[in-house]
């Protein structure tokens, strides 16, 4: 039983439009090849084959350096926008680290204002624990986060809050 191979023609338009310069020439020596395959004895069928096969393998190498050219080509163009995207995610990150940090100070600012209001307020009846907590609250501010600016602040309220403590 005798080989199937594609004819000529389906070869043809297989590869029409795909193939440029130095492949379109081994393109029409394969298309030449394939039509004498089956005129041949089976030796030289054979002989045929491996010139066929040989061919391809032109092909391959040639379309494998064509490919590796553009791999390089687009790594290049594409490693300055990822630099850009690096740069980009770094300070999106810095940006909300930094809302974050804004906010945290905001509220910083207005739990001291709140406080701020208990405390002058002095220390109202059945309301003695909403009051400690609120001094604690203000020694912990010292310990642990308070600014500059606060630190004085703070350490004022504490003061007038122990002060109104006392009187009671």
């Amino acid at each position: 039983m005798m080989p199937h191979f594609p004819s000529p023609a389906t070869i043809s338009s297989l590869r029409a439009g795909e193939m440029h310069g130095e492949t379109a020439e081994i393109d029409s020596e394969l298309v030449a090849l394939f039509q004498g395959i089956t005129k041949r004895n089976p030796l030289t069928r054979r002989v045929q084959l491996q010139k066929i096969l040989n061919k391809t393998k032109q092909i391959s190498k040639r379309m494998s350096t064509i490919l590796d050219s553009f791999d390089t080509q687009i790594a290049a163009s594409i490693l300055p926008l990822y630099t850009a995207a690096q740069i980009l995610n770094r300070q999106r990150s810095n940006i909300e680290k930094t809302l974050v940090k804004i906010n945290d100070v905001a509220s910083n600012h207005e739990d001291l204002a709140t406080e701020e209001v208990l405390i002058l307020r002095g220390l109202q009846p059945g309301q003695i624990g909403v009051y400690m907590d609120n001094l604690e609250r203000l020694n912990a501010n010292i310990a642990f986060k308070a600014s500059a600016g606060d630190l004085d602040r703070t350490a004022r309220l504490i003061e007038t809050g122990m002060k109104k403590l006392t009187q009671v």
